[in-house]
């Protein structure tokens, strides 16, 4: 099969959510382009429909010539963010004009996402002891997709894809991401052993959220392209992103993937994960759990960062076994439109 078919028939598999997915929410048909960046400033008339993010501890060293607008417009694009600075710093500095070379200014900042509104109108997923944000227009979905599998499956229609895991907060999990500055190190590290020709781009953000009725946590998110065919075509690959919130008591893992540049799933895993809202209650005391929500995604394997999802192995074992499947099954894409009733 000659290379520019089978990418086709694999965007055009996963398109339609692969014929062995379950279909679990609304028929609706789903090809938004509704996006959710990442915003400096509070949108007019959005103050309380915004999700608040603070960028992880980042410090700025402050070079000769330096002032507080000068750093603000160089970071941040604009000047007029210097109150900021000031407000980060107010241990540090007494005088806005009195800054010296060599002092180290928190730089980190608060920005926003604005929610989507059917999620803010219908509450969005409500599993129990959790929720979370469903962007308008996707699906829940569950099912197998080449090599690998999930059973809650946020999909837009597209092939736009997140798979979703969210469990009680696990010990080793807090502890791999006490130093996140080498937990980032040990993931590149493993991406260049290992997936040399299959990963490229690799980015990593983290983010502290404010109590916003339960959602408050830490955010960590890394993202990537995948080459799904290194040897033959190095420039098709899939963009795709792992995002892991913990709370006081749970953590909730997204490992999302779309095909186009324009399809922004770093947006929209972002977006999901800092959406996540745990629904603890004091009288549930130590019966608090969210595991018996059997919420899995398959393989679930072993990695360098213990307690966090090896997003690459799961990435690797899906599109190997979608790979096997479209060279096997000639007829596969006329079975789906059957299935689909097209």
């Amino acid at each position: 099969m000659e290379l520019g078919i089978l990418n086709k028939r694999i965007r055009f598999l996963l398109g339609a959510g692969i014929v062995v997915f379950v279909f679990l929410g609304s028929s609706a048909k789903a090809f938004s382009s509704e996006r959710y960046p990442l915003t400096a400033d509070i949108p007019l008339g959005e103050e309380e429909n915004c999700l608040i993010l603070t960028e992880g501890e980042s410090r700025y060293e402050v070079k000769q010539g330096d002032c507080l607008w000068s750093i603000a417009k160089a970071l941040w694009g604009s000047g007029a963010y210097y109150t900021e600075l000031i407000q980060n710093n107010q241990a540090l500095i007494t005088d806005p004009d009195l800054i010296h070379p060599g002092m180290l200014l928190d730089v980190s900042r608060r920005s926003y996402i604005v929610r989507d509104h059917s999620a803010m109108k219908y509450g969005g997923i409500q599993m129990g002891d959790y929720a979370m944000d469903q962007p308008f227009g996707w699906t829940v979905r569950t099912g197998d997709i080449g090599g690998a599998g999930g059973n809650f499956v946020l999909a837009d229609g597209s092939g736009k894809m997140i798979f979703c895991l969210i469990q009680d907060k696990k010990r080793e999990t807090v502890q791999s991401l006490k130093d996140w500055e080498k937990c980032q190190e040990k993931i590149a590290a493993h991406a260049e052993k290992n997936y040399p020709q299959k990963i490229s781009g690799l980015e990593f953000n983290h983010y502290l959220m404010e109590d916003q009725e339960g959602r408050s946590g830490e955010v960590f998110l890394y993202s990537f392209n995948w080459h799904i065919f290194p040897d033959y075509d190095p420039e098709f690959s899939v963009h795709g992103c792992a995002g892991l919130k913990v709370t006081d008591h749970i953590q909730a893992e997204f490992i999302g993937c779309g095909f186009e540049e324009e399809d922004n799933i770093q947006e929209y895993v972002r977006y999901i994960t800092a959406s996540v809202n745990e629904l603890f209650r004091e009288e549930d005391g130590e019966g608090f759990t969210v595991n018996d929500s059997n919420m899995s995604i398959t393989p679930n394997e072993k990695w360098e960062i213990p307690g966090m999802f090896y997003s690459f192995a799961f990435l690797d074992a899906l599109f190997e076994g979608l790979l096997e499947d479209v060279n096997t099954e000639p007829d596969l894409e006329e079975r789906t439109m059957e299935k689909m009733g097209r």
